[in-house]
């Protein structure tokens, strides 16, 4: 679905595994279908909902990780922000 992170378009290889993992986690954090800051409230993707326990269970721990790959703008915008004010998930499907 169009609220998923993209498909690599490459066969995922060990040696190149931790780069595309990486690079995956840039390019879906920082688009609106990730994380957005209005206001100074943040909502994120349902993904962070559904398996928070995998990005530390906790909203400080998810927001450490949009952190850890955000843009300038974006993490800028993390600065301020201590809590995830809500969720959302776009369930059309990517053609």
């Amino acid at each position: 679905s169009l609220g998923c992170p993209d498909l690599p378009t490459q066969a995922l290889s060990p040696d190149t595994l931790e780069v595309a993992l990486n690079h995956a986690a840039e390019t879906f954090i920082n688009h609106p279908r990730a994380a957005q800051v209005k206001g100074g409230m943040l909502n994120v993707s349902s993904i962070y909902s559904w398996f928070s326990d995998d990005f530390g269970g906790a909203d400080a721990a998810i927001i450490a990780h949009l952190k850890t790959y955000a843009a300038a703008n974006l993490h800028k915008a993390l600065g301020s922000v201590q809590t995830i004010n809500d969720d959302f998930y776009d369930w059309r499907l990517n053609h």
